[in-house]
């Protein structure tokens, strides 16, 4: 891994072996990973993720994937420009503290459903 700050935000490159070694964690493996093997940059700001390829290419992969790959490898002093990581971190300890129910709120602009965990 490799990040570089600059006047707006940073920049961050993982290689291939970086994104396998994080998918294939003991105990902590992320199944079917499209990140996997492959190297991947983002540019971010204070607006957030800016930038995004995939062995140098304009791609596509899971946001949640991306961001918890990210979340992992960012070092704290940046942690405040990713706001992902703030929910990751909170979606992660209502994973360990145990969640009782999850009811849907409202269609989000995507048409997709957003979630309220209980």
């Amino acid at each position: 891994m490799r990040i570089k700050e600059n006047s707006e935000g940073y920049n961050m490159w993982l290689s291939a072996k970086d994104t396998y070694d994080w998918a294939h964690r003991p105990g902590k493996c992320w199944l079917c990973s499209r990140c996997s093997g492959h190297s991947l940059f983002v540019g971010v700001d204070s607006n957030g993720l800016y930038d995004f390829t995939i062995d140098g290419k304009q791609g596509d992969v899971d946001g949640t994937e991306l961001d918890a790959i990210i979340s992992d490898f960012l070092p704290p002093k940046f942690r405040h420009m990713y706001p992902t990581w703030e929910g990751i971190t909170e979606f992660h300890m209502s994973a360990i503290l145990g969640i009782k129910e999850a009811k849907p709120k409202k269609l989000l602009p995507d048409g997709l459903e957003g979630f309220v965990l209980k």
